[in-house]
């Protein structure tokens, strides 16, 4: 396939702003065959189009939304009750991974990257406070 041709299919028209640009300035979606095609607006224009429907019907939407909820509420709660260990072990790891991540931009050395410290026992907390307490009176 030439060049040329190559690059006009990288490039879509927007249909509602008339502008040509790069496919990866629409969003995608999924075709019924199970193809994903670009959608016809580009970001900006799909995104103004939507904020702009929330602000019509912005009332509508937040009465859904809280009979959603008022519908689910009952088995969210037994669900995040019957799955909360899994639920933390999954936090606690993604945390981890999070944070070895951001060490490792900022510069830590590996081995010392993602190292969580210990969290102090409730004891250790009432004794820094009462330090910090008798801190804060010595200063007055």
């Amino acid at each position: 396939m030439p060049k040329k041709e190559r690059r006009t299919q990288d490039l879509k028209t927007c249909n509602m702003c008339g502008r040509t640009l790069p496919r990866s300035q629409f969003y995608t979606q999924k075709t019924s065959v199970g193809s994903i095609v670009a959608r016809s607006r580009c970001k900006e224009c799909y995104r103004a189009v939507t904020k702009q429907y929330y602000e019509d019907n912005r009332e509508e939407l937040l009465e859904r939304q809280r009979k959603q909820y008022k519908k689910r509420r009952a088995y969210l709660l037994n669900y995040y009750r019957a799955h909360r260990e899994e639920r933390l072990k999954y936090q606690r790891e993604w945390y981890r991974k999070r944070k070895a991540l951001l060490d490792l931009a900022a510069g830590k050395s590996p081995a010392e990257a993602g190292k969580v410290r210990p969290k102090r026992s409730s004891a250790a907390k009432r004794r820094r406070a009462a330090r910090l307490r008798r801190g804060r009176r010595a200063r007055s």
